[in-house]
């Protein structure tokens, strides 16, 4: 982020928004390659195609001139200032929904469609969706907007699409609103998290602090989905809608729980509404 003085937002946006493209195709070609592969080959192409990817882009990464240490040490200290303890918590618990809606859309898409391919679609879109949505919220963070509205908006989107949306998708037409609609709020999380702690704390201090809010973002991504998974099974693994429910409600609910850490943080800014920040 330090090579960015001006456009960081989009900049970012850029970078996470690769990742989410390569999951939508990648979705689409794994069920291909299962159709008329074995396993194990399977696992060889997908491991030479990380090869070819990776090594390249390792090989390009480079240290801004500029800047004062090759490796940024983690700004620990942190833990003593309310903003952050407030960015900490929040985003870490917004985290626990953010994996549950692509975990689901195969299986809760073939249940509404009753066709594999089409499920598997499903989830290409709200991986393209999520792929425009970081692009989108780095470009409003930067002029628009502010990064810290453009998180709310995001978290707001994520939460009212689980909540009001995805327990009622009884059609493939309500079903793409929901997949659209959750893509754009959970993939613009991703990108708008740094913008915000550049914008907190000054883009020099980004790398300090950042993989210690990544490291607190584990217990979401590790408990979130299992969590969810149970409340599925609780329900009886029934082949309809309402069986999904609880892990839809569930995952509303926590992306509205860090929905309400991020405009408390926004306050303490400015109680003004067109303000961007």
């Amino acid at each position: 982020m330090q090579w960015f003085e001006k456009h960081r937002g989009l900049a970012v946006g850029i970078v996470f928004g690769g990742g989410s493209l390569g999951s939508a195709i990648m979705s689409i070609a794994t069920n291909m390659m299962v159709k008329r592969l074995s396993l194990e080959w399977i696992f060889r192409i997908l491991a030479f195609l990380l090869w070819g990817v990776c090594a390249p882009a390792a090989c390009l990464i480079r240290q801004p001139s500029h800047a004062k240490n090759s490796v940024p040490r983690p700004q620990w200290y942190r833990f003593r200032e309310k903003e952050f303890l407030i960015l900490f918590v929040g985003t870490g618990l917004a985290c626990f929904p953010l994996f549950i809606p692509p975990y689901f859309i195969p299986i809760f898409a073939r249940s509404v469609t009753h066709s594999q391919n089409i499920a598997v679609i499903m989830l290409a879109i709200w991986n393209v969706a999520s792929t425009i949505a970081r692009v989108l919220a780095g470009f409003l963070s930067d002029s628009v907007l502010g990064p810290i509205n453009s998180l709310i908006l995001s978290l707001a989107l994520a939460g009212v699409s689980a909540l009001a949306i995805w327990p009622f998708s009884s059609t493939t037409g309500v079903l793409s609103v929901f997949i659209v609609l959750n893509g754009f709020g959970c993939g613009a999380f991703f990108s708008l998290v740094p913008s915000t702690i550049g914008a907190m704390f000054g883009g020099k201090n980004t790398m300090g602090i950042l993989p210690i809010i990544w490291a607190g973002w584990f217990v979401g991504f590790f408990f979130g989905s299992p969590i969810a998974s149970g409340l599925y099974s609780l329900s009886g693994k029934a082949d309809n809608i309402e069986s999904y429910r609880p892990a839809a409600y569930y995952a509303g609910a926590m992306s509205i729980v860090g929905l309400l850490f991020t405009i408390v943080l926004r306050l303490m800014y400015s109680t003004q509404l067109l303000v961007k920040i």
